[in-house]
């Protein structure tokens, strides 16, 4: 599709040539990365937002009738504030991707995760690593907010004892 729009719009201009060539350059990436995934592309997606300044994209399944997530390219966020750079980025519906999943909920099998406010910086990492060697396990972390009680899918949370993060069950 991208050979027929460079074919069809190459001559057009300096620009579009140049858009057509990065869009070809993105897809022969990805499709090297992850030789699973389908691409297709449509030249005509408008988003009304505007603070996109190049690619957009979506995600999308058989199994949902519309994107499952939807992001894009944005330079120069944050330049408001004084520090500009490049970014990434996109949203999903956490709910519809949980429906969607094919790992089954087990009803009080997550751990409780501590709201990070209030940590020290040392109990701040000593959570995150704790957090990923969980995650690399298989396990199910639900993050607190604030000081708000365990959700009820957790039957055990993470506290601090003796300077180090333990697995206890919820009281």
């Amino acid at each position: 599709m991208l050979r027929q729009a460079e074919h069809l719009f190459g001559d057009v201009s300096d620009k579009v040539s140049a858009a057509i060539g990065y869009l070809s350059e993105l897809a022969e990436a990805v499709s090297e990365r992850f030789p699973q995934v389908t691409l297709y592309f449509d030249l005509a997606e408008l988003r009304g937002y505007e603070y996109h300044t190049g690619v957009v994209f979506a995600a999308l399944t058989p199994a949902f009738g519309q994107a499952i997530a939807k992001g894009g390219r944005y330079d120069d966020i944050g330049k408001v504030f004084g520090r500009a750079r490049p970014a990434t980025g996109f949203s999903a519906d956490l709910k519809v991707l949980s429906e969607l999943s094919e790992v089954p909920l087990v009803k009080g099998d997550a751990i409780a995760m501590p709201a990070e406010v209030g940590l020290s910086s040392e109990q701040r990492q000593s959570l995150w690593s704790m957090q990923s060697q969980l995650r690399t396990q298989g396990e199910r972390l639900v993050a607190q907010l604030c000081d708000s009680p365990a959700a009820k899918e957790c039957s055990r949370q993470l506290v601090w004892q003796n300077d180090a993060w333990k697995i206890v069950p919820v009281s």
